[in-house]
């Protein structure tokens, strides 16, 4: 049988959930003898990471195709530009339609592009059904896609009440999750930590809400001199976090580690804030955090944290951007180890919904009806 080409296609690759949920996909697609997989970024990829990731699983890596004219102003070099990006535009196209499925993979960032292209469509959706109705523009456009996925039921849920004239094409698959991955790379401790301590691993930037967990555990740390705050991640609010941070030693910024299951481990507990008119799609680093044994605390916020977590069954929610509500869990969880065991365990049993074998099987199913 021949080989179906599928592209992916994002308008940047840097490490982040989105990138590691990507990767975890072309692995389990690369099982498989039925698909011929590209990656395309608009813009260069320069991470180390998955510069040897694409090339070390034989993924063609298509990168820097952004074709729009800079401004300039000396005649000659303008029309010289101009001919330039015409061609570049030229050359990109021909390309592009060279493919048998496209799957935008990032918030439908490719929607202008694949509006040419008459060809199965598949776009993903990382967000919450939060930042769904605030962010994505002209709902109606987006019926160019043939499936729409996301990721949670209860953004399939709410999706389906507020678009029902898309109701027909939405379809929630879970972010798979290497369990056996991240408890291998848990054994390679890259960052030595020091006594107890909770843990933060995120992008410091404006879609997340660091600064609630800073706030929260500078008043913590008053009382509870024993504990440290890592703080795992860089981006460009690093700087003002740290300043955020004062003369607290007990909060400890690592930077980026290409690998933190070490110091999710051997945490206490792990905590995930997010921007309430945001939310988060799912939280794969909470699923992490679920699979190595350790206590998950989370913003409530839709649409995944609360799916992941069980309503609080399965770990601690906190009300969104809210440090005093933060800082009642952290005295609450140090004061309750039994109850928080519970938790543990019943993290552990649900977390066979994650399964990557299981969230590749549904995607293939959804792209075999596209090509079949």
């Amino acid at each position: 049988m021949t080989k179906q080409r599928i592209i992916f296609c994002l308008p940047h690759i840097v490490m982040g959930g989105l990138e590691k949920v990507l990767c975890e996909y072309l692995l389990e697609l690369k099982k498989d003898h039925e698909f011929d997989l590209c990656v395309i970024s608009k813009k260069r990829v320069i991470d180390s990471f998955f510069i040897d990731f694409f090339k070390s699983n034989d993924i063609k890596l298509v990168d820097d195709i952004w074709y729009n004219k800079p401004k300039v102003h000396f005649f000659l070099f303008k029309w010289f530009i101009n001919i330039y990006a015409k061609l570049k535009k030229y050359k990109f196209f021909r390309f592009f339609n060279s493919f048998d499925i496209y799957i935008d993979f990032a918030n439908f960032a490719y929607r202008d592009e694949l509006k040419k292209i008459a060809k199965p469509k598949l776009a993903w959706c990382h967000g919450s059904i939060n930042f769904f109705d605030d962010f994505i523009k002209d709902k109606e456009g987006l019926d160019i896609y043939d499936k729409i996925i996301c990721l949670s039921e209860n953004f399939k849920r709410d999706f389906i009440k507020k678009y029902p004239f898309l109701s027909d094409r939405i379809v929630f698959i879970y972010n798979p999750i290497d369990i056996k991955a991240v408890k291998v790379g848990a054994m390679n401790e890259l960052y030595k930590t020091k006594g107890k301590y909770f843990v933060a691993v995120q992008r410091l930037d404006s879609d997340k809400k660091v600064e609630t967990i800073i706030d929260a555990f500078n008043k913590f740390s008053i009382k509870h001199k024993d504990f440290n705050l890592y703080i795992v991640g860089d981006g460009p609010l690093t700087a003002a976090l740290k300043k955020r941070a004062g003369n607290n030693e007990k909060i400890i910024f690592t930077g980026r580690l290409d690998n933190a299951y070490a110091i999710i481990k051997k945490s206490d507990a792990l905590i995930l804030s997010s921007v309430e008119k945001i939310g988060e799609g799912l939280g794969n680093v909470l699923l992490e955090a679920q699979v190595l044994g350790t206590l998950t605390i989370s913003s409530d916020v839709q649409s995944g944290p609360t799916e992941i977590l069980l309503d609080g069954k399965a770990g601690y929610l906190f009300k969104a951007e809210n440090s005093n509500s933060l800082l009642k869990v952290l005295e609450y969880v140090i004061s309750h180890p039994e109850e928080n065991t519970e938790k543990i365990k019943t993290a552990t049993k649900f977390l066979y919904r994650f399964e990557a074998g299981q969230s590749a099987r549904v995607l293939r199913e959804e792209l075999r009806k596209l090509y079949k």
